[in-house]
């Protein structure tokens, strides 16, 4: 099996020509219809992500491959399909105050709408240094941050183009981030709660169960071997996306999900 994202605490894989949702807390497992053999499922470019918990009665599969993107309702047994964009293959899903956004490694993002019909709205960025700004995004609460070579800055979307922009600290939060670059970050309000920290990102790695630094790639005062960080790098700079196995990531347990919570 091929794993192509993670969540709602669901691991997603491809497995000849069917998806597979596993809960790895409860070992539920559920097959989806096969894939439309049209829309070239090479696992090189295979991405997905759940709009919501399973149980949620909105709850959709997307899928992209090298041509198309692929939404089943779950509970469906056929797949809607939304040719995508020349050149353009999606490497990354989140999920910014309910508008979902999909994008590349290369600088290319487009703002999805699922109903009533679907859609793709390019986001424009503005380059900087005369190259287009690129990476792996990531949500934080409500900032978009974008993972470029081991830092992050914040993709300032309330201009036109949008920008980057500096950002040095994560306030009362903590974020997660997988080696994985096919996983969904987390993060976590008021961390303290619960023994954790906040303004830290916790990286998951192999080396280590998880290591801490703060933004920018400052290494972090509080721990044991303060170095900086291995850079984990976006699909398509020095990495490959198709492994035998998964790279670390993180998790946060399906049970705890409600409507989508």
């Amino acid at each position: 099996m091929t794993f192509i994202g993670s969540s709602y605490g669901k691991l997603i894989y491809y497995c000849n020509g069917y998806c597979r949702i596993i809960d790895v807390f409860t070992g539920d497992e559920v097959s989806t219809p096969r894939l439309p053999s049209r829309a070239g499922c090479s696992k090189l470019h295979l991405a997905g992500i759940l709009t919501a918990p399973l149980a949620s009665p909105n709850s959709h599969l997307l899928v992209s491959t090298e041509s198309f993107l692929l939404d089943l309702r779950v509970g469906n047994d056929s797949w809607s399909e939304l040719q995508l964009p020349c050149q353009f293959v999606i490497d990354h899903f989140v999920e910014l105050d309910g508008q979902l956004i999909v994008s590349n490694s290369y600088g290319r993002s487009y703002a999805l709408q699922l109903a009533p019909q679907h859609g793709l709205q390019e986001i424009k960025t503005k380059p900087v240094g005369g190259k287009p700004v690129v990476g792996r995004l990531v949500v934080c609460g409500d900032i978009l941050l974008i993972l470029s070579f081991g830092e992050f800055h914040r993709l300032d979307m309330s201009t036109e183009p949008a920008t980057r922009v500096a950002v040095e600290k994560l306030g009362e939060r903590a974020l997660f981030v997988g080696a994985e670059a096919k996983s969904s970050a987390l993060s976590c309000m008021s961390p303290e709660l619960w023994g954790g920290r906040s303004d830290i990102v916790y990286f998951a790695r192999t080396a280590r169960p998880w290591f801490l630094y703060r933004l920018c790639g400052r290494p972090d005062r509080l721990q044991d071997r303060p170095t900086r960080p291995t850079r984990v790098e976006p699909a398509g700079f020095g990495s490959t996306p198709v492994q035998s196995s998964v790279r670390p990531l993180w998790l946060y347990p399906s049970m705890f999900y409600s409507d989508g919570q």
